[in-house]
């Protein structure tokens, strides 16, 4: 996050929440988050990724652990 009171703050929220970080990618490309960087707006999905059956693997885990 840019410094308080830069005047940065908004546009750097804009960005971190895809507008402007994914533009470029391919229309097909499924977007990811790197979790160390998330914001609190993605989605489990983009954290975690994609595929159904590793969502449901580590929702197993958690429920041993």
């Amino acid at each position: 996050m840019p410094a308080p009171g830069s005047g940065l703050e908004d546009f750097a929220k804009k960005w971190a929440q895809g507008d402007m970080w994914d533009m470029g990618q391919p229309v097909w490309r499924q977007l990811t988050t790197y979790i160390n960087y998330a914001a609190n707006h993605e989605s489990l999905k983009s954290m975690y990724g994609h595929e159904l059956w590793w969502l449901e693997r580590l929702h197993a885990l958690k429920a041993i652990l």
